[in-house]
């Protein structure tokens, strides 16, 4: 289970990857999977998160696009989660922009298709990816 990193000493890596995951764990089970990955890095150690975008999501539908998913973060609460459990954001990237999507709050996949690329604009991306550091 990516929440028990219990099999793995502490400091032991260099970096953690979580990519379009953390949206499947209820939202307890993600901070002890960002606490664990915060206790098996070194000092120094990397995380890369992406997940989607709740601001853009909920364009779609009220909840979530995908049942399988637990929880969708919009970009504060991901960062609230990564600072609590120890993380310094180090860089914050969006994939496939989807402003007129959230503009005329109609969510256009050929919009979401088209914008692809990485963007500073966070918040009106489709998906968010985030580069933090353990301090």
């Amino acid at each position: 289970s990516m929440d028990d990193l219990s099999a793995y000493a502490d400091g032991s890596f260099d970096l953690v990857v979580s990519g379009q995951s953390i949206e499947h764990l209820p939202v307890d089970a993600a901070d002890t999977m960002l606490q664990g990955a915060f206790r098996v890095l070194r000092p120094g150690g990397w995380l890369a998160v992406d997940t989607p975008n709740a601001r853009v999501t909920r364009v779609k539908q009220a909840e979530f696009i995908d049942p399988d998913h637990k929880y969708e973060y919009t970009v504060e609460e991901m960062e609230e989660k990564l600072g609590a459990a120890g993380f310094e954001v180090v860089e914050r990237k969006g994939l496939n922009l989807a402003i007129r999507s959230l503009e005329e709050k109609s969510f256009d996949t050929a919009e979401i298709a088209v914008n692809v690329g990485l963007f500073a604009d966070v918040a009106s991306s489709y998906l968010m990816a985030f580069i933090c550091r353990r301090p």
